[in-house]
């Protein structure tokens, strides 16, 4: 029987990450997980190629196959998938994230040795186990709290360049996160919705009060990496195969 090691763990000074540091309220430490050395190096590539993706807890089945719509229009690009590891939005992202060979980071509210909620922590060991980070403010045996979930919010905000807002409620914290990354001057995406869609409330909020752009397809991040609107748009527009396919990652935004 094989046994796998104990992941790495590294307390990073906050300061040694400049481009890091217009993150809202930056803390004074990182604590981060990893596998290997190398994977470290996703957080020199922040917040320039982040996409933070945040929602509800409970999402529809077209807020689902929109997502994998869209990642699947991304799976060709160096962009870095940002989220909470929490359940709904935030694991299907994670779990997209993989499908499509994009790296990911994982963004708790609490202590690295605390797993919550329970049922993400194989999806945590897989993310570090295909070179993507978990990464907390928090030392590692502080536990879950209600206030810490907002302030980790700010962290998958400042970590991003963009945030897209997939479904929210009224009430979801993805609007704080929203909030956050309006504060550190990010671009704020949300999905479009039917007037009145009690599951959607939050999205239809962002977008009366003009706080967000409409996102449609992966073809709407263009406005955010606008040098590459023309791949986008193909990659939007071209059949899709019926099967998830993979990608290879490379050093600028889009592969060859």
């Amino acid at each position: 029987m094989t046994f796998m090691k104990r992941p790495l763990r590294a307390e990073i000074p906050f300061a040694s990450l400049p481009d890091l540091l217009d993150c809202p309220a930056p803390p004074l430490t990182l604590w981060v997980e990893y596998r290997d050395e190398k994977s470290l190096e996703l957080l020199k590539r922040l917040p320039t190629y982040g996409l933070g993706v945040v929602g509800s807890r409970v999402p529809q089945a077209r807020s689902r196959a929109l997502m994998e719509t869209v990642f699947r229009a991304l799976a060709r690009t160096s962009l870095v998938i940002v989220s909470g590891l929490a359940r709904g939005i935030d694991a299907e992202a994670h779990e997209l994230a993989l499908d499509f060979k994009l790296p990911t980071i994982g963004i708790l509210a609490h202590g690295l040795d605390i797993h919550y909620p329970a049922e993400t922590s194989e999806l945590r060991e897989r993310i570090l186990n295909s070179g993507g980070l978990v990464v907390t403010e928090y030392a590692p045996q502080v536990n879950a709290l209600r206030h810490q979930f907002i302030q980790r919010n700010r962290l998958i905000a400042g970590f991003s360049r963009a945030v897209w807002v997939v479904q929210a409620g009224r009430t979801s914290g993805a609007l704080n996160t929203a909030i956050w990354a309006r504060e550190a001057e990010r671009t704020v995406y949300v999905t479009p919705s039917f007037p009145g869609d009690p599951s959607m409330a939050g999205n239809e909020f962002l977008l009366k009060e003009s706080f967000a752009s409409m996102l449609f397809s992966a073809e709407s991040f263009g406005s955010s990496w606008i040098e590459h609107y023309a791949e986008l748009y193909r990659s939007s527009n071209k059949p899709h195969r019926k099967q998830r396919t993979s990608a290879t990652n490379g050093d600028s935004l889009f592969n060859d």
